[in-house]
């Protein structure tokens, strides 16, 4: 039981419940502001939700976020677990005696609950949809595993984690991405898995195993003996397919962790992440040269890119034009690992191949003993994650036809590495989305109530 008590949240009807009800069905996750000084929300804590102010309809996760007024705090509200109308009198009915005077659940607004009554009302709820007491205890553990999580290094888990996101992000922007990985339930997954798993069930009750019949990616036939873990999300007439492949010689013929391809405008993009680490001052940084692996990972992109380049550019049409059709990035990662309801993407920067040639060459980058260290202090030329996933979305990065066709042909033929791999690719699309215009090209405001949480 929740030793701390939890939160009471009453919407009282009307169409301020319509809006929590469509936020609900689109994000699965609404907000909530909150006197700050009486509710005092806590980091993350249970919460029980009405609609009306007199049936109990969900349980879910509430998280504190900003100050938006004077005593006034917001809330977000996800992983919520539908309970069906279980009346409210009749749960305060079966309350104790000693307890049912102080039992002043409000029909409109926010209550904090007490410990003592929580664990009751918890208790009762139990007995009246025994089947969800699982669901509950887990979102129990969820809350719990958050509180207790530490700012310690992450592993292989935090870049597949990322790589997972960039695709999700650029695919469906930002609220989407958020509601993917705030519904990812910490799994007991292997290591040559341990993020992908546990996104089963958590894409909104659309295609979240792969039919692996069905997929248009690049080299699929090839990589399917290599696949660790699938999942699949539609939207209308696209599909984004994540796959992490593992065994397969892409990262050695191409220095990659990431893959992703863009079949609206048959375009590849390939990511090799690398871990920053704490300098002497305290920064962020990574040293090249001590990494066993970079020497060759870099001269294999830097072969393949000079390949592509030499390529006859073949086809002119719009959707084959790009701002840039070198397709090798760097990406700087800070492997923090994240707790559960984390949804943001991992700290970290994303750099051209060709960018990256000419730091090493900077004095910016060179320590006082002729080191190389790059970091978020000495590398000004970079995408953000938000400016690299948007690019990447509308095709004005990544490989031309030509090129495209190349790589598909070295997807099909090596597959072999030790090494991760994750794979994203979008099928194509009569629709044009812009995630911050409106139809007629004006601004809009971003369709995530959550975007400052």
């Amino acid at each position: 039981m929740q030793k701390n008590g939890g939160l009471w949240i009453a919407l009282g009807g009307g169409r301020r419940s319509e809006k929590v009800l469509a936020s609900i069905e689109r994000h699965s996750a609404f907000t909530e502001v909150v006197v700050g000084s009486e509710i005092r929300p806590k980091s993350f804590e249970l919460a029980l939700i009405s609609i009306s102010g007199q049936k109990i309809d969900f349980v879910g996760i509430s998280k504190a976020g900003r100050h938006v007024a004077t005593d006034k705090q917001a809330i977000a509200v996800s992983n919520l677990i539908e309970i069906r109308q279980v009346s409210l009198s009749v749960i305060l009915e079966a309350l104790p005696k000693r307890l049912r005077r102080w039992a002043a659940l409000r029909s409109y607004g926010c209550t904090r609950v007490s410990p003592k009554l929580w664990e009751s009302l918890l208790y009762l709820l139990y007995s009246m949809r025994p089947a969800l007491t699982s669901d509950i205890n887990q979102l129990q553990r969820t809350v719990d595993d958050a509180v207790t999580w530490s700012q310690e290094d992450g592993g292989i888990r935090v870049l597949e984690r990322d790589a997972v996101a960039s695709a999700v992000q650029a695919w469906g922007g930002n609220a989407l991405r958020k509601q993917v990985l705030r519904t990812a339930a910490r799994s007991t997954a292997t290591y040559s898995a341990p993020f992908l798993a546990n996104l089963e069930g958590a894409l909104m009750g659309e295609d979240s195993i792969l039919y692996y019949d069905q997929c248009t990616f690049p080299g699929f036939e090839a990589a399917k003996p290599h696949i660790i873990g699938a999942v699949q999300l539609s939207r209308g007439s696209e599909t984004l397919t994540i796959l992490n492949c593992n065994r397969q010689p892409l990262e050695q013929t191409l220095g990659v962790d990431l893959i992703y391809y863009n079949h609206s405008y048959n375009s590849f993009i390939l990511v090799q992440y690398k871990r920053m680490n704490r300098s002497s001052a305290g920064h962020p940084v990574y040293y090249p040269y001590g990494d066993k692996n970079y020497q060759s990972e870099l001269q294999r992109m830097l072969t393949f890119d000079l390949e592509l380049q030499n390529l006859p550019k073949r086809d002119n049409s719009p959707e084959h034009c790009r701002l840039s059709d070198r397709p090798f990035f760097i990406k700087l990662c800070e492997p923090i690992a994240k707790h559960s309801l984390d949804e943001g993407m991992s700290s970290g920067m994303y750099v051209p191949l060709e960018v990256w040639q000419c730091l090493l060459s900077s004095p910016r980058v060179q320590g006082p003993r002729g080191g190389i260290g790059i970091g978020w202090h000495n590398c000004s030329r970079r995408l953000s994650n938000s400016e690299f996933t948007h690019l990447l979305r509308q095709g004005w990065i990544g490989s031309a036809a030509t090129g495209s066709t190349r790589l598909s042909q070295v997807i099909e033929e090596v597959l072999k590495s030790r090494r991760m791999l994750v794979l994203a690719g979008v099928t194509s699309s009569t629709r044009f989305r812009d995630f911050h215009r409106d139809t007629i090209g004006q601004f809009a405001s971003p369709k995530d109530p959550l975007a400052s949480l």
